[in-house]
């Protein structure tokens, strides 16, 4: 049991209590894993009323950031509410997950907002304000949202909580669409859910229950959504986020986040601005680095009768099982990796006949999914 638990932001360095006779206790140390590292096992014999100072080495396994990747879990909750994660036990479990950008984004209230901003500011690392606005039938997050202002209201119907995101230049994201908060899920029954401007959101998310062998799973139903609008041309991309409520509790932050790319200082504005656009994907582990010519959400042109190169980098800290490809919903391409934890050079030609999309889905050796925005294509057009 612990006694009590402190993390200094500035050294890495964490002090607790364990009450315990003398035995032999495990430790498991971890930061970024899944993702970047592997956890550490610690194992020592303590005695009763012992100090134990012990040195722990996390090897970086897989560095995006060398190649201007950064990642962040978006939706998150403090102890508003529902919540009941303090902002700086939240702050603290967003290091320990190795996120790049700070997030915060409690049900219909701001208040805490600043205290996050502070502590990220504190910890040298852009801070990313966000609000869930909440009506029963649908959450939507407003990403860079203005904490001065009063929150939006939960009454308002979906195009005018859409509307005031956007009136304050914030990014408007479908939390969770088919769950019974989702909109999707409920639009048929909703005040204006058919209005002008109810579909004029920006994201939709996808969370960590994500089965997409399962046609049946909330996630899969929202990323066959997204499929749908890419198949009109409506460039509505994937976000996501862990939706922890509780940082001690299995959902912790980080467990699925967002990885953009983004090119000179990282801050919200250009973290944002890269999911705008589309460069970015969603993971749970596999880590994905596209050339600049399958850049997500770019346009590639091709020549009619041309081979067009999709071309990328794999990998995973707990190895690769399978790299699958997909164009307008339909599966275009799979390839089995075996269990690598090596990087792999990911190559395939594709000769589009008409103007479409690709986006990739990459399984590790745990289960654990990415997928990404698509890769626009127009052929026979400069």
């Amino acid at each position: 049991m612990f006694g009590r638990s402190l993390l200094d932001p500035k050294t890495s360095t964490v002090a607790f209590d364990v009450a315990a006779p003398e035995t032999d206790v495990t430790f498991t140390v971890t930061r970024g894993h899944d993702f970047t590292s592997l956890p550490v096992v610690v194992t020592k014999r303590l005695k009763p009323r012992e100090t134990l100072t012990e040195n722990v080495v996390i090897p970086t396994l897989i560095n995006p950031a060398s190649r201007n990747w950064y990642n962040a879990d978006i939706h998150q909750h403090s102890d508003i509410g529902d919540g009941a994660s303090p902002v700086k036990e939240l702050y603290k479990a967003q290091l320990a997950a190795g996120l790049n950008l700070h997030a915060i984004s409690d049900h219909d209230s701001v208040a805490n907002n600043a205290a996050m901003q502070g502590f990220a500011k504190e910890g040298g690392l852009p801070f990313l304000s966000n609000l869930e606005v909440s009506p029963g039938w649908g959450h939507w997050g407003i990403l860079g949202v203005d904490y001065s202002q009063k929150p939006i209201s939960p009454n308002l119907t979906p195009a005018e909580i859409i509307k005031a995101g956007h009136d304050q230049n914030a990014l408007v994201v479908m939390h969770h669409p088919f769950t019974d908060y989702g909109f999707l899920n409920n639009r048929s029954g909703v005040k204006g859910g058919f209005d002008a401007g109810s579909e004029d959101f920006d994201f939709l998310e996808l969370q960590s229950t994500i089965k997409l062998e399962d046609p049946k799973n909330m996630d899969k139903r929202a990323l066959d959504a997204a499929m749908e609008y890419w198949n009109k041309g409506k460039k509505v991309y994937l976000s996501s986020g862990s939706d922890q409520h509780d940082v001690t509790s299995g959902l912790y932050p980080g467990i699925i986040r967002l990885y953009a790319h983004v090119e000179g200082p990282v801050n919200a504005k250009a973290f944002m601005q890269a999911m705008k656009e589309g460069h970015s994907y969603v993971t749970m582990g596999p880590i994905i680095t596209p050339a600049t010519t399958s850049m997500f959400g770019s346009t590639q042109h091709v020549a009619a009768g041309k081979a067009l190169p999709l071309t990328m980098e794999l990998q995973a800290v707990n190895g690769l099982k399978k790299v699958t490809v997909f164009s307008e919903g339909k599966e275009v391409a799979t390839q089995e990796l075996n269990g690598t934890k090596e990087p792999v050079a990911y190559a395939l030609e594709v000769t589009p006949a008409k103007d479409t999309w690709y986006n990739v889905v990459v399984q590790d050796a745990k289960g654990r999914y990415a997928v990404t925005n698509p890769i626009w294509v127009e052929v026979g057009k400069r």
